[in-house]
């Protein structure tokens, strides 16, 4: 999801060549100077010519990208993708849960499709979103799941931040059965 781009920035009366990178919930500047901006405190992300400026608070910042990067980091800020849009989870496709996710999440994920409730019998599945708090909740996870799939589907683990052990598992457990990797992470975080 992110960007980065070497580039030229002004800040202030500072200006320089650095790094430019977009993390999702924060645009940061290394080089010449220095800058860690937090999306949400962002007032304004547009483009003049060659340069996405930013502005903040009382604050503005310009970098030189070029046209075509500058617009594209602009619409990147200012549309990021949803949660939804990050899992690829698309309208029509068949959804299963296993756990006990945010209700929040949950009406969001029903604004897109009906998820059903992963269960041993049935229909396979696109996408199975399991909830493990525990490496074991993972393991059976693991062990049952993989099965109720389509043969493209995907299978998202999600974890407490600072699952170290699940990761670790995670990773054991992925590398002892052949076709299992890793594609992409998405951050998931209840509103």
């Amino acid at each position: 999801m992110g960007l980065e781009a070497r580039c030229h920035g002004r800040y202030g009366r500072e200006a320089g060549e650095g790094r430019l990178q977009y993390e999702g919930d924060r645009i940061l500047f290394r080089g010449a100077f220095r800058l860690d901006i937090a999306v949400k405190d962002l007032r304004a992300a547009s483009v003049s010519v060659d340069d996405l400026s930013l502005s903040w608070g009382k604050e503005t910042a310009s970098f030189t990208l070029g046209a075509e990067t500058a617009a594209k980091w602009a619409h990147k800020i200012l549309h990021p993708p949803s949660l939804l849009d990050k899992l690829g989870i698309k309208a029509g496709q068949s959804v299963a849960i296993k756990g006990k996710f945010d209700e929040a999440f949950l009406h969001e994920l029903r604004t897109r499709v009906e998820p059903g409730v992963a269960k041993a019998a049935g229909k396979p599945y696109d996408v199975v979103l399991l909830l493990a708090g525990t490496p074991a909740e993972l393991l059976r996870g693991l062990d049952t799941l993989p099965p109720l799939l389509t043969p493209a589907g995907a299978l998202w683990v999600v974890y407490p931040k600072g699952g170290g052990a699940i990761r670790n598992r995670r990773s054991a457990r992925r590398e002892n059965r052949p076709g299992w990797w890793t594609t992409k992470r998405a951050r998931f975080r209840p509103r």
